[in-house]
């Protein structure tokens, strides 16, 4: 529609251009009116020039634009990808490295365990070795704990009763010694007897004490 319009224009545009050169009394055929018909023309050339250009441009413009949206959207469209790539990626390398992790795991669990198993064992047989030892050492240093401290039971009661034996004994050599001084003889029944002060039994009271002699 603008093309059909142009020319409509540029014919009008002529027209009261010459009307105008009649008015001014300048003849169509004379070199002014020439000159003004030229340059009219070429106006008219140079307008429709820049017409075309301008709606070339227009074009260009919107294409331009819609590419411009085209690559804006598919742009954004790659950093979402590029987003969920890295996410991903992030994921991956989380899971490779926990997986790492539990192999390192798993293994040193298995040496430590192997350690520990051999250590056990060695453990073990050295305490195989070790316990009838201590045992028959710990059997001996109870047994002559226990002769020791029956020979020191004996000991002591051996002690006691020598001790004892040897005090009554005294005891009873002196009462004898004072009783064959100093005992007298009943002439009824015919008994020896010596009357004891103090008691051999070690009391304050005073007495009489028959002893056969």
């Amino acid at each position: 529609m603008a093309a059909v319009a142009a020319p409509d224009g540029r014919q009008a545009t002529r027209e009261h251009l010459l009307a105008s050169l009649h008015d001014a009394g300048i003849e169509r055929d004379s070199p002014l009116g020439v000159l003004f018909l030229r340059q009219c023309e070429a106006t008219a050339d140079a307008c429709d020039q820049m017409f075309h250009a301008t709606t070339a441009a227009e074009a260009l413009l919107a294409g331009a634009r819609k590419e411009l949206s085209t690559l804006r959207a598919d742009l954004e469209a790659g950093r979402e990808q590029v987003n969920q790539m890295a996410l991903i990626a992030q994921t991956n390398i989380r899971k490779q490295e926990l997986f790492r992790k539990r192999e390192l795991q798993v293994a040193l669990d298995g040496l430590v365990s192997g350690l520990t198993a051999d250590l056990k064992e060695r453990v073990f047989d050295a305490l195989r070795e070790e316990i009838p030892a201590n045992e028959r050492r710990f059997y001996r240093e109870a047994r002559w704990a226990a002769y020791v401290r029956m020979i020191l039971a004996g000991a002591i009661l051996i002690t006691l009763g020598f001790s004892t034996g040897i005090t009554w004994n005294w005891h009873a050599a002196r009462t004898g010694r004072f009783c064959e001084d100093n005992y007298h003889r009943d002439p009824t029944s015919g008994m020896a007897w010596c009357a004891l002060d103090p008691l051999p039994n070690g009391s304050p009271e005073a007495g009489q004490t028959k002893a056969a002699r």
